[in-house]
């Protein structure tokens, strides 16, 4: 229904036909009594959010428990500490004497170049060498390693952006059905109001005061 709604100048067109209801045909008389009820489309806005809210914040929270589980994977894997630190102490080897060596530490995507740094060979890339010290060195980190990946793995899809855009935007759509939500409730209490002061009774009532 949302994507039904008449436009702005389909609205005005039709929101006094020349024709009696009856006489329209059936699209024009749909919009006709469209027009008819105040804030239509934000209605329909507010019905849909309230439909699809629970499961889209159920969802974004998946997402969310997700990406944790997948950062503390990360950050609290001891294999991959040590795995970091050797990269660290060959990108040091490798500049030693230059402007970057000694280093404290290094951006993640340094690491992207373990994979273009080869050997003399034209064959061996650093990657391959680090690996292969990490498993010489200690197979059980290099087994931490492996299941620590494993497990950020299904973070890896998710991201962060979208997430926030996703979660703001159920805000603001929830902000507004709120909004709708208490129009409509004073819209309700002044037509009671208006109902109650036309009453027969309450006509009664101003006759005999006056």
């Amino acid at each position: 229904l949302t994507v039904l709604m008449p436009n702005a100048t389909e609205a005005k067109a039709v929101s006094a036909p020349p024709l009696a209801p009856e006489e329209l045909a059936e699209a024009d008389l749909f919009m006709w009594r469209c027009t008819l009820v105040p804030r239509l489309p934000a209605k329909l806005r507010a019905l849909v959010t309230l439909h699809q809210a629970g499961a889209a914040a159920a969802e974004g929270m998946g997402s969310c428990r997700t990406l944790a589980s997948a950062c503390g994977a990360i950050t609290s894997s001891v294999g991959l500490r040590k795995l970091v630190g050797l990269v660290l102490a060959v990108g040091n080897a490798m500049n030693q004497g230059t402007s970057k060596g000694d280093a404290v530490g290094f951006r993640l995507d340094a690491l992207l170049k373990l994979r273009s740094t080869k050997a003399g060979d034209g064959k061996t890339t650093l990657l391959d060498y680090v690996t292969t010290t990490l498993l010489r060195q200690d197979e059980a980190v290099a087994r931490g390693v492996a299941a620590a990946l494993a497990e950020a793995d299904s973070g890896r899809r998710i991201l962060l952006a979208e997430l926030r855009s996703r979660s703001q935007q159920l805000r603001a759509d929830v902000r507004a059905a709120q909004m709708e939500a208490d129009r409509e409730e004073a819209d309700v209490a002044r037509a009671e109001a208006e109902a109650e002061a036309s009453s027969p009774s309450a006509q009664a009532a101003a006759v005999s005061e006056e």
